[in-house]
Order: C-alpha cells, then sequence, then structure tokens
C-alpha cells in the first residue's frame, strides 16, 4: 500500500510498513472512507430539522460519531465520554468528540421528519450498492427483532414471546448484500405480521430497482398472511414463507406418515387452501431427522 495521507487531517497518514497499531488502528481506513468523497456527499446532502441555537456539533456530525462508536464495537452510550479524551480519536477525525449528554439530546430529540430523512439516506446507500452491483436477482428476508428496554421509553410493550419490555421492529433485509432495506419501529406488544404487508407495499412503491428482474421474499410463519401474498402475488414477487401446523379439511396433516430416510433430507409436496385465502397455493414440506418444516411456495 502507498501511503496515504488523512483527508481530515494531513498530520495522519495510513501505509502497510508493518509498524504496529493501536487497538483502534482501523480508524484510520474508517475516517479515509468517511471522508472519500460519495460518502461525504451522501452525508452532506442529510437535512435535519435543527432549530438549535449556535449548536456546537451539527446533527449529522452526531450521527457520524454514533456510527463511529458502533462500527468500533462500543455498545454504551457512555463510551462518548472516553472517546472524550481519546487523543487517537481527536487525530483522526480533527475533531473533539461529543459527550454522551450530547448524543443523548441528538436522539431525543430527532423528529419524525428527521427519522424520515435516516430513512432516506439508508435508501440512497442501497441504491449506491445496487449501481455497483451486477445481481439481478433481489432476495428479500422480512423479520421481526426485539430491542429490550429500560425505564420509561415512549411506544414500549410487553413482549409475551420474549418475556421482556421493548420494541418489536420489522426489518427487511438483501440477503445477497446484507444491506438493509428498511426498517419500521414498533411497540413490543405487536404481533410479528401486523403491519407487515403496508410495509412491503411501501418498499415496492418506493424503492425497487430496474436492474432486479427476479425478486423473491422470504419470512418466517409469522408473516403468512393472506393479503400479504396476494400483494406479493400481484407485483409479481416469488415468494416462501415459512407455515405452522395446519388444518386442511378439517384434520390437521398427517407430517408422521412422509418419507424419512436417516441421514437424509427428504421433501414433498401438496396445493392446500386454508380457509382465508382466496385459492390453493403450492406448499412445500422438507423433513428430517431434527424437525419437519412446511413453507408457501
Amino acid at each position: 500500500m502507498i501511503q496515504k495521507v488523512l483527508p481530515s487531517n494531513p498530520l495522519v497518514a495510513v501505509s502497510d510498513n508493518g509498524a504496529p497499531i493501536t487497538s483502534d488502528g482501523g480508524n484510520v481506513l474508517l475516517s479515509m472512507f468517511l471522508n472519500s468523497p460519495v460518502v461525504s456527499r451522501l452525508f452532506n446532502n442529510v437535512e435535519f430539522n435543527d432549530n438549535r441555537k449556535n449548536p456546537r456539533y451539527a446533527k449529522v456530525e452526531l450521527l457520524l460519531q454514533m456510527l463511529i462508536q458502533v462500527i468500533e464495537g462500543y455498545r454504551n452510550d457512555d463510551v462518548a465520554d472516553y472517546l472524550t479524551q481519546d487523543i487517537e480519536h481527536r487525530l483522526v477525525y480533527a475533531q473533539n468528540m461529543a459527550s454522551q449528554p450530547t448524543i443523548s439530546r441528538f436522539l431525543s430529540h430527532l423528529t419524525n421528519e428527521d427519522i424520515d430523512e435516516l430513512q432516506e439516506l439508508n435508501r440512497r446507500i442501497v441504491s449506491l450498492i445496487d449501481e455497483r452491483s451486477a445481481n439481478t436477482e433481489l432476495v428479500l428476508d422480512l423479520d421481526s427483532t426485539y430491542f429490550e428496554t429500560f425505564g420509561h421509553q415512549e411506544k414500549i410493550g410487553f413482549n409475551y414471546h420474549y418475556l421482556n419490555v421493548g420494541y418489536h421492529p420489522l426489518i427487511m433485509t438483501d440477503a445477497l448484500t446484507g444491506t438493509v432495506r428498511q426498517v419500521s419501529l414498533r411497540s413490543g406488544n405487536t404481533y410479528t405480521g401486523n403491519g407487515a404487508t403496508e410495509f412491503v407495499q411501501g418498499y415496492l412503491s418506493t424503492s425497487l430497482s430496474a436492474q432486479h428482474q427476479t425478486i423473491i421474499l422470504r419470512g418466517d410463519s409469522g408473516f403468512a398472511t393472506p393479503d400479504l401474498m396476494e400483494t406479493l402475488e400481484g407485483n409479481n414477487i416469488f415468494y416462501t414463507i415459512r407455515l405452522k401446523r395446519m388444518a386442511l379439511d378439517g384434520r390437521y396433516v398427517n407430517l408422521d406418515n412422509l418419507l424419512m430416510i436417516e441421514g437424509q433430507l427428504t421433501t414433498d409436496e401438496f396445493e392446500y387452501q386454508a380457509a382465508s385465502w382466496d385459492k390453493a397455493r403450492r406448499v412445500i414440506v422438507l423433513n428430517d431427522e431434527l424437525c419437519t418444516a412446511m413453507f408457501i411456495i
């Protein structure tokens, strides 16, 4: 590697001459990436609402500091106080890091418009990744996750599956590139599939790239709802969604009679129409020694 000087600080350079580095030495490369023309332009175009008088840090600067902390592996908010005293961070990023109270105020004063702007920033990043990718196939993983909360937080709820209080957001990711395509925050007591159809519709109407000739969506059993399946079919989206054990003509499907070969995965398929479905759909059964799973295809 030819020695390169940091755009943020001409007194710092990076090379591969074998010299020892600190445990946070990778920050030099991260700083180079964040100061590259493409990334700088992305963040400079973020338009936060900011009515503060004479702020020491712009909201975008605080957002970047949070991203830096997460990328470095610092998960606790109070690490910001340590970073304010860290000389290496000052040299690499050519600025003082904001304190933990400043970061907390930034988070607590984010408006709905600010959150929409963050979603738009994510869409721009994903678009750049798509432009540089040769993938004509898009594999979307629809899922929910859980975030435990402490103290009094807005719109939290108790989730009986996780037996805890927090949030239960929807997340859509691309299985081929690992990019997060869309996120929607929900109360912890929201059922997995609630709002999933509107969530997917919003993505299909605003964020699809013309380069993706084949689109596949994958989801757990919580998303096996008629309205979501009809939406996907209406948009020519292929899908595979897991099913729970289900009733067929008033009887439970007898999965115990499926062919079982020791040490091998066996499959079966049949047409099935639940009472709430407008038509029969193809169901694939995967059977091995550990479990039996069914998927709508």
